[in-house]
């Protein structure tokens, strides 16, 4: 896994929230029925394993859920860039090896904001939904990798 610092997880989040929010724009305009389905099945598997408290089937579901929307968007260059900053992060989100914070019990989990979203073809709720994922997120990331680390580097 690359050495990754509190300093370049925040950088990386950033590009990632950047390049992420362009494909799910797009994606917001022209995602069909079909898409959406096999989308929400995704998220359905990733609650599963929230459920079961599975990590490596929860860290594979998120990255599944979110190949899927950056395939959506058919900006293959863009999703590739995304791609290969998920490369560099993601292993954080498995190897973290403990669940997101609990949320209480009703509370939706931001991935249901942004299938909402793309199913109003609505590409400035997507955004917004996307931003409330990321930093739900990071939330609980950065403060395992601070730890960790402990110091910001460079």
């Amino acid at each position: 896994m690359p050495d990754i610092t509190p300093a370049s997880f925040r950088e990386i989040h950033r590009l990632r929230v950047d390049l992420e929010s362009r494909l799910i724009q797009a994606a917001a305009l022209r995602a069909t029925e079909d898409e959406l389905e096999g989308l929400a099945g995704l998220h359905a598997r990733f609650q599963e394993a929230c459920a079961r408290q599975d990590d490596g089937m929860m860290a594979a579901g998120n990255a599944d859920f979110h190949a899927m929307l950056a395939t959506m968007a058919d900006l293959p260059l863009t999703a590739n860039i995304l791609h290969n900053l998920w490369t560099r992060i993601g292993p954080l989100y498995a190897l973290a090896r403990t669940a997101p914070p609990a949320r209480p019990p009703g509370m939706p989990h931001p991935h249901d904001a942004l299938i909402a979203a793309l199913r109003a073809h609505d590409p400035d709720a997507a955004t917004r939904a996307l931003i409330g994922d990321a930093d739900y997120a990071r939330s609980w990331i950065e403060p395992l990798l601070s730890q960790g680390a402990g110091q910001d580097g460079p």
